[in-house]
């Protein structure tokens, strides 16, 4: 990376440690839900529902991001927002049935501020040219954080019991804000203290972005990927030892963290991979579309998992629905940034959030509900599948000739203040 774009390195390191641990608490109840959920006397894919209305909540938060995030600075915004999250998932150690659902949207408020405001932090330091890998490192730190959750929580369920992994979870997001302190004053230097809060403020966001053909295209398909995605991740686990792991006794959850870790290993790895390809050959949409397709294909093959396959093909398989179906995130958000002023990131990312966060309440809460009406895995795995190949070839066959353009009309932070 050029000498001119070193300057990204540290928001770079900060944001992608944040969203290591901040999709580890994400997905810390769906990790465990082999555990608690027999305790509440529930049915184990429940955790869709849970899923769902995490995010159902972040959708929410997200929408409305871009004001607070300019008036306060976005390291402010995502500490309130760990501050919110981690008591969240403390809740499920109570053992209550009836705090779960307060538990998942208390989740999800907390992290709807954490991508807007990181992908401020990383417009306010990088230039166009770079964003697509930038983005897409920062991107990587979500599998990482879920791949730290596959293989830590079951050992620590193992050796001390689920409640101590939440608690572990939990402090360790906690440790996280209080460690975001250190940088508050580099990274929210350029807040605008009046900056609106108006909800007119998204509205108008959101207008401007539906106003771009393309754009608009990109963030519907995005509603598809994201409802593909979260359907495997969440339900992947349980997947596994229902129908998998069936004569392996008391490592089924060990083993199938394992492969969950797998699945996102490939995203880990593949995120900063496709963001290097979209910045070299400046074709940001056609392997977008690529990966829904490829993304859906290898949901398909997953929906075909029985116990006569063998471990290395369910972790081939595996690692591959998670170099495709995982590692759209991080160049979709490069694409949106590249389309919109510095400033207005947040306002636009946030906005677009909504559609992406749609699809996983969507996604989580249909595949949940066909595991439960057709007592089938793989029917609903197959249905998310053929969606998400169908939005990729969508994309293949709509998709106009790639540029620079930049986003016009959407919120811009009032000038109350100087920033600095």
């Amino acid at each position: 990376m050029p000498s001119d774009e070193r300057r990204v390195v540290r928001p770079l390191v900060v944001t992608l440690l944040a969203q290591v641990v901040t999709a580890m608490g994400l997905f810390t109840v769906a990790v465990l839900a082999e555990r608690i959920a027999p305790e509440l006397g529930v049915p184990k894919s429940l955790v869709g529902y849970y899923v769902a209305l995490v995010f159902l909540g972040a959708g929410i938060v997200s929408y409305f991001a871009g004001g607070p995030i300019a008036r306060y600075g976005p390291v402010r915004a995502i500490q309130i927002g760990i501050l919110i999250s981690g008591p969240a998932i403390l809740l499920t150690n109570v053992g209550w049935l009836w705090l779960l659902p307060l538990s998942a949207l208390l989740l999800g408020l907390g992290y709807g501020p954490f991508t807007p405001a990181a992908a401020q932090i990383l417009a306010d330091a990088t230039t166009p040219r770079w964003r697509g890998l930038v983005f897409s490192i920062k991107q990587s730190g979500a599998p990482m954080g879920t791949m730290l959750a596959g293989l830590a929580l079951p050992l620590l369920d193992k050796l001390y019991g689920w409640r101590v992994a939440v608690a572990a979870s939990v402090a360790l997001l906690l440790a996280s804000a209080l460690l975001l302190q250190s940088v508050r004053a580099e990274f929210d230097a350029r807040r605008v203290r009046g900056s609106s809060l108006s909800p007119t403020r998204s509205a108008e966001a959101l207008r401007a972005l539906m106003t771009d053909g393309e754009l608009r295209r990109l963030t519907i398909a995005s509603f598809v990927f994201a409802m593909m995605q979260m359907s495997l991740f969440s339900l992947l686990v349980v997947f596994l030892i229902a129908e998998y792991f069936v004569d392996v006794g008391a490592n089924d959850l060990i083993l199938a963290g394992t492969v969950y870790s797998t699945l996102q290993l490939g995203g880990l790895v593949s995120r900063v991979l496709w963001g290097w390809i979209g910045d070299r050959f400046e074709r940001p949409r056609t392997i977008l579309a690529l990966l829904g397709i490829g993304g859906g294909a290898s949901t398909l093959v997953i929906a075909g998992i029985d116990p006569g396959w063998s471990l290395l093909a369910v972790h081939s398989v595996c690692l591959v629905a998670g170099v495709t179906a995982s590692g759209w995130n991080g160049l979709y958000m490069a694409e949106l940034s590249r389309h919109t002023p510095p400033e207005q990131v947040g306002d636009t990312i946030g906005t677009a959030m909504l559609f992406t966060y749609t699809g996983l309440v969507v996604g989580t809460t249909l595949c949940t509900t066909l595991v439960l009406v057709s007592e089938s895995y793989q029917i609903a795995y197959a249905v998310m599948g053929a969606l998400s190949l169908g939005a990729g070839l969508w994309i293949l066959v709509g998709r106009a000739p790639e540029g620079r353009g930049t986003l016009e009309g959407a919120a811009t932070p009032s000038p109350v203040e100087d920033p600095r």
